[in-house]
């Protein structure tokens, strides 16, 4: 079993000499570049995903790999998910060939491999470089180009990962920042298999209220708050992709609704946490509060 940790973001090739440029300026140990086929499957009824896993086949260089993962956590553009890969023949799962700890206790593995069906693929081509940052620590950045395939429909794909192979956490975070000042780049919380799954079942992005925090009675008041900063920044990048894809004005006030919900729990907590209200992101909140400033949104 690994645990990835990654900064996702979404791209725009127009500008990729910017970053082919970004990637130089760091300490570049490898490159390779492979064209990737994913097959993404689960039941007509979707029982993978009530389980809350993904399951893909991968085929690239005459070999397949088929991976689970579980549930994980996502909080702005940084993913961690558990994955558990294994070798396979061809291009059907095999479920037995997986760790039967990942499986609910009253899961019937045969009954769910006969009823897997492909949902959607993907297919792009992967240009990655392995960096050497501070503090022993080694990054792999991969730029995808592409597309989603499911039921005759597509979508482009055009994403650039971070991905930590070891060493310091903080070491991507400051990668991050650079790739962050690229043209027409942004943080992504939606992953290929959410757009995949989406595109099969022919869904989209609505705009949605602003739903009470997962607060529990046991929780610190440092748990707290972050439970809620990371139930205000899902509700603003929601109602980003909603907007980005509808250009409803009702997912712009959703958006800043997501936005002052993080800066009144700053308000709320500055007594407890005051180096929180130091932190460089905060001014950022504060710009992008003023840039809504003529939306009318609710209290």
């Amino acid at each position: 079993m690994e645990t990835e940790i990654e900064i996702k973001f979404l791209f725009s090739a127009d500008f990729e000499q910017e970053l082919f440029n970004t990637i130089k300026s760091q300490q570049v140990i490898s490159t390779k570049e492979q064209l990737l086929h994913n097959v993404y499957f689960d039941t007509s009824d979707r029982s993978l995903r009530k389980m809350d896993m993904g399951l893909r086949v991968r085929s690239c260089d005459n070999r397949s790999v088929q991976t689970i993962k579980t549930s994980g956590r996502v909080i702005g553009g940084l993913h961690q998910r558990p994955e558990y890969n294994e070798p396979i023949e061809g291009g059907r799962p095999e479920l037995a060939r997986f760790n039967s700890k990942i499986w609910p206790d009253e899961c019937d593995i045969k009954a769910l491999e006969n009823e897997l069906v492909p949902i959607f693929s993907t297919d792009f081509t992967r240009q990655t470089w392995l960096l050497e940052m501070s503090e022993a620590t080694l990054i792999e950045v991969a730029y995808d180009r592409g597309f989603i395939e499911a039921k005759q429909d597509k979508k482009d794909i055009c994403e650039i990962e971070l991905e930590l192979i070891k060493g310091d956490e903080k070491q991507l975070f400051i990668l991050a920042e650079q790739i962050a000042l690229l043209p027409q780049v942004r943080l992504s919380n939606v992953s290929k298999a959410q757009r995949g799954y989406m595109l099969g079942d022919q869904t989209e992005f609505v705009v949605k209220p602003l739903l009470e925090s997962p607060l529990l009675p046991s929780m610190s008041i440092a748990q707290a708050l972050m439970t809620n900063i990371q139930h205000g920044l899902r509700h603003i990048q929601y109602h980003e992709n909603c907007y980005l894809e509808s250009y409803q004005d009702a997912a712009l006030n959703e958006l800043v609704v997501g936005i002052k919900f993080v800066h009144q729990n700053l308000s709320l907590f500055k007594d407890h946490s005051p180096m929180l209200l130091k932190a460089p992101w905060i001014e950022g909140l504060h710009w992008l509060a003023r840039s809504f400033s003529w939306l009318e949104t609710p209290l």
